[in-house]
C-alpha cells in the first residue's frame, strides 16, 4: 500500500509540478538506475511533506480507519500510526510498456493502534479487540 501511495505522488509530481519541485530528476525511459536514485531523492522531501504541492507528511503516516472482511473474518484498525517511510530505500526500477512503473523498496515499518477482530478462522470463532503494535523490520 505505501508503495503505492509513495508512487502515486511521485507520478503526479514529475507529470504536473516537476518546476515546483526540483528535487526531482528526470530520466530517460529505460534507465531504470536514474530512477531510483530520482525516487531515492525524493524520500526526504515526501517524508516531510510538500506543502507547496498540498502535499502532507508521510512519516509519520496516519490512518483513520482499514478494514479488512473475507465473510467469515472481519479485522479493522483505527486510529494508526505508521512510522519508518523516511529510511525507505528503492532496491530497483522498471518501466513496462511505457505505463507501467514498478519499484521494489525496503521499509523498516513500525504501526501502532487499535484493532477489533470478530469472526471465524476456518472453524474456530476468534474474537478481540485492544491495541496493536506491529514491527517489520525490512518490508519489501
Amino acid at each position: 500500500m505505501y508503495k503505492v501511495i509513495l508512487c502515486v505522488l511521485s507520478c503526479y509530481v514529475i507529470g504536473s509540478q516537476s518546476a515546483a519541485a526540483p528535487f526531482i530528476t528526470p530520466c530517460k525511459i529505460g534507465d531504470n538506475e536514474c530512477l531510483v536514485k530520482a525516487a531515492q531523492a525524493a524520500v526526504p522531501y515526501f517524508s516531510a511533506g510538500i506543502p507547496d504541492l498540498g502535499v502532507p507528511p508521510v512519516d509519520p503516516l496516519i490512518i483513520d480507519d482499514v478494514n479488512g472482511d473475507n465473510g467469515d473474518l472481519k479485522l479493522q484498525f483505527k486510529d494508526m500510526k505508521v512510522v519508518g517511510l523516511a529510511q525507505c530505500k528503492f532496491i530497483s526500477a522498471s518501466l513496462s510498456d511505457k505505463k507501467n512503473l514498478e519499484f521494489v523498496i525496503e521499509c523498516p515499518i513500525d504501526a501502532v493502534g487499535k484493532y477489533t477482530l470478530g469472526g471465524k478462522l476456518a472453524v474456530i470463532a476468534v474474537e478481540g479487540d485492544g491495541n496493536f503494535e506491529i514491527k517489520t523490520g525490512n518490508l519489501v
